[in-house]
């Protein structure tokens, strides 16, 4: 199931709260509406037969073409909502990119194993590729934008 962290869900604006939310309700009631059913499925490298609720990765193992192509198109419905999920998250990480990576601010490194980590934004290098200082040693460091958003949060003090 695809879902945005709610890292990421601090940085919708209203509108797109309200359709992650919409978006999310649709894909639910689609697939409590629509369970798929146990088939029979057929492997023609070892030639066993077996009978199980499809998934994604098993659709090339259903022996009858017509139940195939019912679950793919039920596998292709789900995949459209997820790739709206995704344009959603997209934005919310442009949001988050305007916000913390502007030149001067701290941020700090929100993963578990390095957790104390401090960086001062340089500034832009490029087009995707921002500098970092890092405040224990003042070493530089090229990193991408989506890197900082996935990994770092603004700290406290640049709050």
């Amino acid at each position: 199931m695809k879902y945005v962290s709610k890292n990421i869900q601090q940085y919708f604006t209203e509108e797109q709260k309200d359709e992650y939310k919409q978006i999310k309700k649709r894909r639910n009631e689609f697939i409590r509406k629509n369970p798929l059913p146990r088939v029979k499925m057929y492997a023609k490298w070892n030639g066993k037969t077996w009978y199980a609720v499809p998934t994604r990765r098993s659709i090339w193992y259903i022996e009858n073409k017509s139940e195939k192509e019912v679950i793919r198109s039920h596998f292709d419905r789900i995949k459209a909502f997820d790739e709206e999920i995704t344009r959603l998250e997209r934005h919310g990480m442009e949001n988050k990119e305007i916000e913390i990576c502007k030149a001067g601010n701290m941020i700090k490194r929100t993963t578990r194993w390095s957790s104390n980590e401090n960086y001062i934004i340089q500034g832009k290098e490029s087009r995707d590729y921002y500098s970092l200082i890092r405040v224990s040693d003042m070493r530089i460091r090229i990193m991408k934008w989506a890197d900082i958003v996935k990994y770092f949060d603004l700290s406290d003090i640049s709050k």
